[in-house]
């Protein structure tokens, strides 16, 4: 099932909203302080908008919430 674009952020917005690289967007995402891309299709990436809006909200305080025994 696919998202409504509504709820979806592309990376170029995330990167001049929140002032990041795409190596720190990348390595923040690996450590779980940021939320993870989604791959839109083969050359697009984008981000939930929810989820950026929440990071953005407190970026020192977010943390990547993943399911029980997922690390």
């Amino acid at each position: 099932m696919t998202e409504p674009s509504s709820s979806l952020i592309s990376r170029r917005e995330v990167i001049q909203r929140s002032t990041l690289s795409t190596v720190t967007l990348w390595r923040w995402e690996k450590e779980g302080k940021f939320p993870r891309s989604i791959k839109v299709s083969t050359r697009r990436i984008a981000y939930r908008r929810a989820e950026f809006e929440a990071w953005l909200a407190d970026p020192a305080n977010y943390r990547l919430r993943l399911p029980e025994g997922r690390e």
